[in-house]
């Protein structure tokens, strides 16, 4: 049986409708319930308490549900930030501490995240960005449902960009 923890927004709607019926020998969990902070605006001060507290969810979980794999949905990002960090720190404590589990890095979805406050000038454009589409997420994820082997980390490519380019295209 496959479960889907907290799934958020666009993925989690897919992800849903993807894997409602799917059947599986062994309990899967996709656990996709990270609060982003460009999706929340947080306060300032306000986001290490929010990303630590998201932490904090995955390691209780982890602990409830040693027999069921856990597939985590995480982040390809090289900014450093309290959210990338909090993220690779429940990357290390899965790896340490849940035999089961399969770590997924993804760039930027293609959704209603990010893009429109690059659209509206919201945040600025810099670099080259590293998207992906919704639905190369949710097939990349379906890929490693039964995966058993020893390497457990795996990142997904999607496709670079100028950050600019992106907004001259979300302009037109």
């Amino acid at each position: 049986m496959i479960k889907l923890t907290n799934g958020r927004g666009q993925l989690g709607e897919k992800l849903k409708e993807k894997f409602d019926s799917y059947k599986t020998e062994a309990d899967v969990t996709i656990y996709h319930t990270w609060k982003v902070p460009h999706l929340y605006d947080p306060k300032p001060g306000e986001e290490e308490l929010i990303q630590e507290k998201e932490y904090l969810k995955l390691v209780e979980f982890s602990k409830n549900n040693l027999d069921t794999k856990i597939i985590f949905i995480s982040t390809n990002s090289n900014r450093p930030t309290i959210y990338t960090y909090y993220k690779e720190l429940a990357e290390a404590y899965l790896l340490l501490n849940h035999k089961s589990c399969i770590i997924l890095k993804f760039p930027v979805f293609i959704g209603k995240g990010i893009l429109p406050k690059l659209k509206s000038g919201e945040l600025k454009p810099y670099g080259v960005t590293e998207i992906i589409t919704l639905d190369k997420v949710v097939n990349a994820i379906e890929e490693y449902i039964l995966y058993n082997g020893l390497k457990r980390v795996f990142i997904i490519e999607g496709e670079k960009i100028e950050a600019k380019t992106i907004v001259e295209i979300l302009k037109a």
